[in-house]
């Protein structure tokens, strides 16, 4: 793995205070990159869908499999089916959870909620090395909090 994405890339933006009254604050990196391009620049940082990998945790893939793969010492194996239909179905299933909290069926959020597509990728601000690709946001209620929307599809399998 090369070095991580150059600093200027970055805006800092602030989430509000950690538990010790800290500012806590993120790095964002707003882009409008093509597929292929933002799929090259992972190559750059740990995403948080690898981190289970590097702990040794994911059953498919190890921290060595990782390693060659940021290095480029085996190809990157092609996005799966269920991967390709995540894909294709983020969108309208981000659609149906604001449609869900408008009409007020997500007891836990209300119905002040605006739902967005957040393409930026977002950094930590002292752990360069580590990125990710929020699915969506969820702002703000009336309390001003933002929260973060992880969007998975469980499949066919969660028929069973």
């Amino acid at each position: 793995m090369s070095k991580t994405l150059p600093d200027k890339l970055f805006k800092p933006v602030p989430l509000g205070k950690t538990e010790n009254g800290d500012n806590n604050i993120v790095q964002v990196y707003e882009h409008d990159l093509s597929e292929q391009a933002w799929v090259d620049l992972r190559k750059h940082y740990i995403g948080a869908s690898e981190v289970s990998t590097l702990l040794g945790i994911n059953p498919y893939s190890g921290p060595f499999d990782l390693a060659c793969e940021k290095l480029e010492r085996v190809p990157r194996d092609s996005p799966s089916m269920a991967m390709r239909m995540g894909s294709f179905f983020e969108p309208a299933i981000r659609q149906f959870f604001a449609s869900e909290a408008a009409e007020g069926r997500c007891n836990e959020i209300g119905t002040d909620w605006v739902v967005r597509e957040f393409k930026p990728i977002v950094r930590h601000s002292r752990l360069a090395m580590f990125c990710c690709n929020l699915d969506g946001l969820v702002l703000p209620d009336q309390d001003g909090d933002v929260y973060v929307l992880e969007i998975k599809d469980a499949g066919t399998y969660s028929a069973s």
